[in-house]
């Protein structure tokens, strides 16, 4: 999903979240989140209604964490559409994080259509450098 059109940046708990539009057939909304840090993890949750696992895709990249997702409206079997008022739309949203974390151990669950993202922050590596001598 390419972003194209205005952008916006606004800071969020421990995230700096960045917001895009598109110009598609589709509209393109910026999911509302709530952003939560502990001492130990930043916790994201993002209301994505109406989107399964398989249209949802989660990136993180320079430690840019990406969020884009399609809802998807499907018509009832043996129904057909007489009227529709409701529009599906995509989500995109990124978040650049202002503490580094463990990358491989994000975890992401959906859950009602809310996503659940935990970011455990990378921990501090001490090490001694030995100095040679020439």
């Amino acid at each position: 999903m390419a972003n194209q059109g205005r952008t916006e940046m606004a800071t969020t708990g421990g995230a700096q979240a960045v917001t895009a539009e598109r110009s598609e057939a589709r509209p393109v909304l910026a999911p509302a989140v709530d952003v939560y840090e502990t001492s130990d993890n930043l916790y994201i949750y993002a209301d994505l209604p109406g989107v399964s696992d398989k249209d949802l895709e989660l990136t993180f990249d320079e430690g840019v964490l990406t969020i884009e997702a399609s809802q998807q409206i499907e018509t009832p079997q043996g129904f057909e559409l007489a009227r529709a008022e409701f529009q599906p739309v995509d989500f995109q949203r990124s978040f650049r994080l202002r503490e580094p974390v463990d990358e491989s151990k994000i975890d992401a669950r959906l859950k009602d259509g809310v996503l659940t993202l935990v970011l455990p922050k990378a921990k501090p590596s001490a090490r001694r450098i030995t100095v040679k001598t020439e």
